[in-house]
């Protein structure tokens, strides 16, 4: 793959996400903006636009501090 088209469809995901109270933005305004619904929000998000025949997006880890993360795989 391109990094470059990797770079953009990582971005566009995490925009929607971006300077912005979780709370308020879809679909968090339905469930808990927590670290695992955002790294599973996040994961669904980018599969939907990568994975094709050669790429498949594996894992999604959401970090809150250095030593605190959730992870998202399918």
């Amino acid at each position: 793959i391109d990094f470059h088209e990797l770079r953009n469809i990582v971005n566009e995901a995490l925009s929607v996400l971006e300077h912005t109270n979780l709370n308020n933005t879809f679909p968090f305004t339905e469930i808990n903006p927590s670290s695992e619904n955002i790294a599973k929000w996040t994961y669904e998000s980018i599969k939907k636009k990568l994975n094709n025949d050669y790429v498949k997006l594996s894992a999604v880890t959401v970090w809150e501090a250095e030593t605190a993360s959730a992870t998202y795989f399918e």
